[in-house]
């Protein structure tokens, strides 16, 4: 009897663990993706239930079960296609901000640095424009 105790002890605490990691992880996935990002790997979990169920169990499918699962799949396909699409679409304005503002820096930067090139060369600007022995 006392054998029995420390197995379900190893087992109760196994348990515990899992059930951290499991919340630990979905708090990452929610951290990384979004909440709807979620329940779809959810949906994704219970389709693979469902198939793992039928491989090793030989648990019969209805054509109910078939078709839940092919719409369920043919959401995920479609969310994961729209998904990577939205976030080309912002890396490209990203990108493409960077290289405005980029532009805009280096230009505002080489009006700046006209008068100080041509106090480099020896002529001093006055503020009509032209130099100052004139």
């Amino acid at each position: 009897m006392l054998l029995f105790g420390c197995f379900l002890q190893v087992f109760i605490v196994l348990s515990c663990l899992i059930s951290v990691s499991v919340n630990f992880s979905t708090f990452l996935v929610i951290g990384k993706t979004s909440p709807v990002t979620y329940q779809v790997l959810g949906h994704l979990k219970t389709c693979l239930v469902l198939a793992f169920g039928y491989i090793l169990l030989h648990d019969p499918f209805s054509w109910r079960n078939i078709l839940g699962i092919f719409i369920a799949l043919v959401g995920m396909v479609l969310y994961s296609y729209r998904s990577s699409q939205e976030s080309k679409l912002k890396s490209s304005d990203t990108s493409d901000r960077m290289v405005t503002n980029a532009a805009q820096f280096f230009q505002s930067k080489g009006d700046e640095a006209d008068p100080l090139l041509k106090l480099e060369a020896g002529t001093k600007m006055s503020s009509s424009g032209g130099p100052l022995w004139q």
